[in-house]
């Protein structure tokens, strides 16, 4: 193996060991929401079913069990889904895309990666970006790559395996998004209507109002931690974001192809960069940071 395929293959490695690091840390946050919530809803509602108990040592067991579980809603948040835990998983993700970018820019022989000193360049780039996460090294985990370095990449081929990719990529992922979205969206409509009825039962039937009432506070407290949930994850503006990612993409590609262009060129430069630019856009934000020598 030549020796720049060799320092290129020990880039893309970083690049593969900051994937799994924004993996494994989005996998925990998502985990410990899911946990955080059902111990809301089971905290809400052994303390509801505690009160309709008439043994006295039932009663005492079931609402300590409540008075725990939610108990450890602020124990779990406070450790577990505190802010600067979701900004290390963007700031993983942000450096594996910004290495991943900057591969694939040298790849399709992109400016500023032109002439001998172009591997130099993208030594230096990628030493960057990784230090503006130096303090997460801890974090990082090293394991087998998910995806082969890509080879050199000629006009087509960029096109194909880079941007089509990307955008087959984009439309599964907005698809996804929006079923999720929808599919929380109906849960709350059936949680909602599921209340109204406890509540004209109530109305009706005033002997049981008091219990009745209980459990419609509980179905209250679902709604509202479900649709926190729903919000947390964001699928709507996933959805939209992915979509719009694939509409800008494809336009590129049309614009590209009808512009009778060719690489390597000046042109195929801005081309390649353009689209990197929307395929990382989510990260740009953070990566403009390090190309003005601001890190936070």
């Amino acid at each position: 193996m030549a020796v720049s395929e060799q320092v290129l293959l020990s880039l893309w490695r970083q690049h593969a060991s900051w994937a799994q690091t924004a993996m494994k840390l989005r996998a925990r946050r998502t985990w410990w929401r899911t946990v955080v919530l059902m111990l809301i809803f089971g905290g809400a509602g052994l303390q509801t079913l505690a009160v309709a108990l008439e043994s006295t040592g039932a009663r005492r067991c079931v609402g300590a069990c409540g008075v725990l579980a939610l108990l450890a809603v602020a124990v779990l948040s406070r450790k577990f889904l505190r802010p600067d835990e979701t900004r290390k998983w963007q700031r993983s993700r942000c450096v594996s895309e910004g290495i991943k970018s900057e591969i694939y820019a040298y790849r399709a022989g992109a400016a500023p990666y032109v002439g001998e000193h172009a591997l130099e360049q993208l030594r230096t780039k990628v030493g960057n970006i990784v230090d503006w996460a130096r303090d997460m090294a801890g974090e990082v985990d090293i394991g087998p790559m998910p995806q082969p370095l890509p080879p050199p990449l000629n006009e087509e081929l960029y096109l194909q395996r880079r941007v089509g990719r990307q955008i087959e990529r984009y439309y599964e992922y907005a698809t996804n998004s929006a079923r999720r979205a929808l599919l929380f969206h109906w849960i709350q409509i059936g949680l909602v209507v599921l209340t109204a009825a406890l509540g004209a039962a109530a109305t009706i039937f005033s002997a049981g109002e008091a219990v009745l009432g209980s459990w419609i506070a509980v179905l209250t407290t679902v709604v509202g931690g479900v649709a926190a949930y729903a919000a947390g994850s964001r699928f709507e503006v996933r959805a939209t974001t992915a979509l719009a990612a694939v509409h800008e993409l494809q336009d590129l590609v049309d614009g590209w192809r009808a512009s009778g262009k060719s690489a390597p060129s000046p042109e195929w430069s801005e081309f390649v960069r353009a689209c990197e630019e929307v395929i990382s856009a989510d990260s740009r934000c953070w990566m403009a940071k390090i190309d003005q020598g601001r890190f936070p």
